[in-house]
């Protein structure tokens, strides 16, 4: 495989053994950048790996945060913090093993990349607004499980039933299907106080549905479809969708003055070794034994995935806006 070859020139691998420098790190991002890696899916009937083409494009981060958008402070938001509330049940996450690699070869997420669940899609994107089983928070952060049956056609039907109505399967398909388009239109758009997912590909959503599928009990096949994509992708899911609900892409937002100290994601790889960075996130402090500040822990996300963020910020740096990255 093109990038692992790469890498192992590069020598990042001995370098991952040892505390990694940020001039290192950003020297092997500026090269694999360059490098194109292929995405795979499970299908859905054997379970088996097939390759395709990549349907996606790596884009650096921009923008505000959901809270610079939505107007409201850290202090006032439960947005970004659910992340710990709930907990998978054992015969689910069953279902969605995760596929680590053994500890001795501490490089395998670049030589690999990550083989990615609908579990580990939903872990990425949305448990830290969500929480873990997609329960939410009332009506200030809706659950998941509504929308997701609303595309069943045996729920569909079942709740046409219980109002004292019967409905052909016919109609319960056309219903359903109408239901998933509105919730991938969602996704893609996002709402008042719902971040758009834009950089989600149609492949990943049918997985991440797949998921809240039997989350929800509903019947589906998509539970076993995988992806398996890039560091610097699984950086990207990392940054979009959990880190800029509180980070701005780039200083300069006005925000609330308890909140004006929350540095830019632009920062990060500048601010923080990448160890300092994966330690911050999992813990809430960047050093041991030092008192940690407001930010939430996020223990579920995992030490390659979060070295995958700081990489995928030191190739792709933060831009003010997407239309500015476009010129650029």
């Amino acid at each position: 495989m093109l990038i692992d070859s790469t890498l192992r020139e590069s020598g990042l691998h001995a370098l991952l053994r040892r505390p990694v420098t940020r001039a290192a790190l950003v020297a092997f991002c500026a090269m694999a950048s360059l490098v194109t890696s292929l995405p795979v899916r499970a299908d859905a009937s054997n379970g088996q790996v097939q390759e395709s083409e990549p349907s996606f494009r790596v884009e650096p981060v921009s923008g505000p945060s959901l809270l610079t958008r939505v107007r409201t402070g850290i202090a006032s938001s439960s947005f970004g913090r659910l992340g710990l509330q709930g907990r998978v049940p054992a015969e689910i996450a069953a279902r969605f093993p995760n596929g680590r690699h053994a500890a001795d070869d501490p490089g395998w997420w670049m030589d690999d990349g990550f083989e990615l669940s609908g579990a580990d899609l939903y872990r990425l994107n949305c448990r830290s607004c969500h929480g873990a089983v997609a329960q939410g928070l009332g009506e200030v952060i809706p659950s998941l499980f509504d929308p997701i049956k609303a595309s069943s056609p045996r729920y569909v039907q079942e709740r046409m039933e219980r109002r004292g109505r019967s409905i052909s399967d016919e109609v319960a398909e056309k219903l359903a299907r109408g239901a998933e388009l509105g919730l991938r239109h969602r996704l893609l758009k996002g709402g008042q106080t719902m971040p758009r997912f834009a950089h989600l590909e149609q492949r990943e959503v049918d997985a991440l549905l797949g998921f809240l599928e039997v989350l929800s009990g509903v019947p589906g096949e998509r539970a076993t479809l995988r992806v398996r994509q890039p560091a610097e992708r699984v950086g990207e899911h990392v940054v979009m969708a959990t880190c800029l609900i509180c980070h701005d892409s780039t200083q300069g937002r006005r925000r609330p003055v308890a909140d004006r100290d929350v540095p830019a994601l632009s920062s990060f790889t500048v601010d923080y070794s990448i160890e300092e960075f994966v330690r911050k996130v999992r813990t809430g402090s960047p050093e041991a034994g030092k008192t940690r500040g407001r930010m939430p822990k996020f223990p579920y996300l995992t030490r390659e995935e979060l070295m995958a963020a700081y990489l995928y910020l030191a190739a792709f740096p933060p831009t003010e806006d997407r239309r500015q990255a476009a010129e650029n």
